[in-house]
């Protein structure tokens, strides 16, 4: 059974549209500003069900409804920052290109202690990588290895093969270049 529900805090009277296949008068929500709402005032809130479903697409209808209805998403009353379609923690969601460029950039500069650099590097470890990202890495490094010599264009995958060859041949070493 699919529950659309709408929870009320009662101190602040804040609001919040939701969707749970358990129980409703049990689960909390789990919106990120309406979490935190909670973790900040307490537990103290009123479940009110607008509809129990067996079929998803009802469901979905009616969290859509309400979402329209209320307009969940710029109505301050409402701690929800998306509508509810049902679909879980933004599944599907179309992000602005303002909005992909803040997400890129919330991190930026970002510096990592060395237990964090460990957790994430652990966290890479036995991770299958896609053939794309595979061939990708490998012409990433072949690229990297790639040098040329600046006088006469010939190419090696190693530098040590051009430094010789700058020194044989052209009777010169690599610093003075």
């Amino acid at each position: 059974m699919i529950h659309i529900y709408l929870k009320t805090h009662n101190v602040t009277g804040l609001k919040y549209l939701g969707k749970t296949e358990r129980d409703p008068f049990k689960y909390n929500g789990s919106g990120l500003f309406w979490t935190r709402h909670i973790k900040k005032y307490g537990l103290d809130i009123t479940t009110k069900v607008l509809g129990s479903f067996e079929n998803i697409d009802e469901a979905i209808e009616c969290g859509i409804y309400y979402s329209k209805l209320w307009n969940i998403v710029d109505n301050v009353e409402f701690a929800n920052l998306m509508e509810e379609s049902c679909n879980g923690a933004g599944k599907n969601r179309k992000f602005t290109e303002q909005h992909k460029v803040n997400l890129s950039n919330s991190h930026l500069g970002e510096i990592h202690s060395q237990e964090r650099r460990n957790k994430i590097s652990q966290k890479k470890k036995n991770v299958p990588l896609s053939d794309s990202h595979k061939k990708a890495l490998k012409i990433k490094k072949r690229k990297e290895a790639f040098k040329k010599c600046p006088i006469c264009g010939i190419e090696s995958n190693y530098s040590s093969v051009i430094n010789r060859h700058i020194k044989n041949v052209h009777s010169l070493s690599p610093s003075e270049l």
